[in-house]
């Protein structure tokens, strides 16, 4: 990379030239990070939580839907938005049970093998 900044032609070239060889010479010598999947990678993540999530998003969804539509009675708007805030209220309570089964489980582990499997 210092050689390529070291040239004279550096001065002769454009930003918008300059800059996708940068970023190139960077990819090259530190390498490209793909991005965390958040979801496939939770230790917390499993079926259930994954149900409970896309329920709630479906839910979402349709309040949002139902605010937006003008020809909807306000009071079926509330319903959906009461929906919408049981199923966030249930995932959340889904997660936080996952979450202790896996520290539960950890801290036995802990228990019993020490910090070897740390």
């Amino acid at each position: 990379m210092t050689d390529y900044i070291k040239n004279e032609d550096t001065e002769k070239l454009t930003r918008a030239e300059t800059y996708p060889k940068l970023v190139e010479m960077v990819k090259e010598d530190l390498g490209e990070r793909t991005g965390r999947k958040y979801r496939e990678e939770s230790w917390f993540w499993n079926s259930e939580v994954q149900h409970a999530v896309e329920k709630k998003k479906a839910a979402f969804k349709a309040w949002q839907r139902a605010r937006v539509d003008n020809e909807r009675d306000p009071a079926e708007v509330e319903d959906f938005e009461k929906e919408c805030k049981e199923t966030t209220k249930i995932t959340k309570t889904e997660v936080a049970k996952v979450k202790e089964a896996g520290y539960e489980d950890m801290y036995e582990d802990l228990k019993k093998n020490g910090s070897k499997n740390l």
